[in-house]
C-alpha cells in the first residue's frame, strides 16, 4: 500500500486531514486514470455501505451521515466482507418478481463539500449524486462527474447536474477541469447560451445581473449565445455574455480615472522579495496568470507578486481596480512595493489575517462577482516607487484565489479654494 492508498482509505473512513484532502484533490485532477480509480473505489464503498444497511434496517445511524469504518488492513478486509456479502446474497431465496422503474444512474461522486444541499437533502463526501439541483451558500464543493470532469463550486452557487456531460449553471462561480475523454462537455446558462469544452480548464461566473463571464485557464472552449454568436476562447482569454450577446468583460460602475489601465505581462510579474519571503512561503503553490491582453491578473495559491510600474506617489495618488475573490485567502489586497522599514505598502481588501504594517482601513466584506475598489495611497505614503504589489496570501492551505482587472493609478485633481472678493 502506497501513500495515496492510505489517504484514500482514510478518506472513506472519515479520518482524512485538510492537508490530505488537498493532496487527494490534486492527485485526482492530475490524471484521468487517477480520477477513474477514485470513482471505482467510491462505487465499491457505496455499494458495500448499502448492503450493510440492508442487513441492518433498524440501524439508528442516519444514511446521510453514515461512514463505513473498516478496521485493520481496510482494503483487504473490505474485499473479504464484500465476498462474504456476495455469497450471502446468492444463497438467499429469490424474491417475488416485482415491476419496478429503472433506477436513475449516478452522474457524479462528491469529493468534498462546504454546506452543499441537493434536492434530496444535505450532501456528504463520497456520496454518489443523481441528476439534481445543488445549492451552496459558502465554501467550496467539489465533485467528480462520471465523464471524469472535475467541478468546483465557489459558494454561493446554484447548479443543476443533468448528466455526466452536461450541467446547467444558474448563478455563482464554478470551475471545470475536463480531461481529453470529456471533450464536448457542456455548461448551459439560464439564457440558453452554451459553453462547450474542447479539452480545457475554465471558469464560469454567472452574475446576479444576468450577465455571465467565461475565462479559459488551459486549452480552449467554444461559447455560443442565444443570438447564435460564437467565440472560440483559448488560454488567457475571457468573454462576457450579456443580454444573449457576446461582449467584452465590462467595468463595474464608473471610474474617475482618465488614464489607461495597467498592462500586465508575464515578463513584468515577479515574486515579492521584500524583507520577509512571502511568495510561495512554506513550499505552497503560487501562480499568476494574465488575461484580456494584459488588463486582468489572476493570482492563485499563496501568491505575492509585484509588477513593474515606476510612479511618483503624491498626496493625491489613487490606486483603483476591479477585484473579485472566488476563494477567500487569509489576506488579499494591493498597493505599491514600498519594502522599507518593514512596511509592505499594501492595503488589505479581503481576509481575516492581521499584519500590523498592512492597512485594514479599506477592508471590505466578500461579495460575489466583481467590485470596484479605490485606495487613496497618497494619504498614507509618498515618494518614488518602481513596482506595484498584489497579494493573495494563504500560507496555511495555499488555495486562495484573487483577480484584479482595470487597475489604474492616477492623480485626483486638487480643489482650488475660492478666493474672497471685496466689492
Amino acid at each position: 500500500m502506497n501513500a495515496m492508498d492510505t489517504i484514500i482509505e482514510q478518506y472513506f473512513d472519515g479520518d482524512v486531514s485538510a492537508a490530505q484532502m488537498a493532496e487527494l484533490s490534486q492527485w485526482i485532477q492530475a490524471d484521468s486514470a487517477h480520477a477513474e480509480r477514485f470513482m471505482r473505489t467510491a462505487a465499491f464503498y457505496n455499494s458495500l455501505q448499502a448492503r450493510l444497511l440492508e442487513q441492518e434496517p433498524e440501524a439508528t445511524i442516519e444514511r446521510s451521515t453514515l461512514r463505513l469504518r473498516v478496521m485493520g488492513s481496510a482494503f483487504a478486509a473490505a474485499a473479504l466482507i464484500a465476498m462474504a456479502l456476495t455469497a450471502w446474497f446468492i444463497l438467499q431465496p429469490e424474491p417475488a418478481t416485482l415491476e419496478t422503474k429503472p433506477a436513475a444512474r449516478p452522474v457524479a461522486t462528491l469529493v468534498s463539500t462546504g454546506d452543499a444541499i441537493g434536492e434530496f437533502g444535505p450532501l456528504v463526501s463520497g456520496q454518489d449524486l443523481l441528476p439534481q439541483m445543488i445549492q451552496t451558500n459558502r465554501g467550496e464543493t467539489s465533485f467528480l462527474l462520471a465523464s471524469l470532469t472535475t467541478v468546483t463550486l465557489h459558494g454561493p452557487v446554484q447548479m443543476r447536474l443533468d448528466s455526466p456531460m452536461h450541467v446547467t449553471l444558474l448563478s455563482g462561480i464554478a470551475t471545470f477541469r475536463c480531461p481529453p475523454e470529456a471533450r464536448g462537455f457542456t455548461v448551459a446558462l439560464p439564457d440558453g447560451s452554451n459553453i462547450v469544452d474542447l479539452g480545457t480548464e475554465f471558469c464560469v461566473d454567472a452574475n446576479l445581473d444576468g450577465s455571465t463571464e467565461v475565462w479559459v485557464y488551459v486549452g480552449s472552449t467554444q461559447v455560443t449565445t442565444t443570438a447564435k454568436e460564437a467565440s472560440m476562447l483559448v488560454a488567457g482569454e475571457g468573454v462576457c455574455i450579456r443580454d444573449g450577446r457576446l461582449a467584452e468583460p465590462g467595468a463595474t460602475g464608473q471610474t474617475e480615472a482618465a488614464v489607461d489601465p495597467v498592462v500586465f505581462t508575464e515578463q513584468k510579474i515577479k515574486p515579492y522579495v521584500g524583507g520577509v519571503h512571502q511568495d510561495g512561503q512554506h513550499g505552497l503553490p503560487t501562480s499568476a496568470q494574465v488575461f484580456e491582453d494584459g488588463r486582468t491578473l489572476r493570482l492563485v495559491g499563496n501568491a505575492w507578486k509585484t509588477v513593474a510600474y515606476p510612479y511618483n506617489v503624491t498626496p493625491n495618488t489613487i490606486i483603483e481596480a476591479e477585484v473579485r475573490v472566488p476563494r477567500l485567502g487569509e489576506l488579499q489586497g494591493m498597493g505599491f512595493d514600498v519594502s522599507r522599514g518593514g512596511n509592505y505598502g499594501a492595503f488589505q481588501i479581503f481576509g481575516s489575517e492581521t499584519i500590523p504594517s498592512i492597512s485594514r482601513e479599506y477592508l471590505t466584506g466578500r461579495k460575489t462577482g466583481w467590485m470596484r475598489v479605490s485606495v487613496p495611497v497618497g494619504k498614507h505614503y509618498t515618494g518614488k516607487f518602481e513596482r506595484l504589489l498584489f497579494m493573495c496570501d494563504d500560507d496555511v492551505a495555499g488555495e486562495g484565489e484573487c483577480w484584479f482587472r482595470n487597475v489604474r493609478v492616477y492623480e485626483r485633481p486638487e480643489i482650488t479654494p475660492l478666493k474672497e472678493t471685496q466689492e
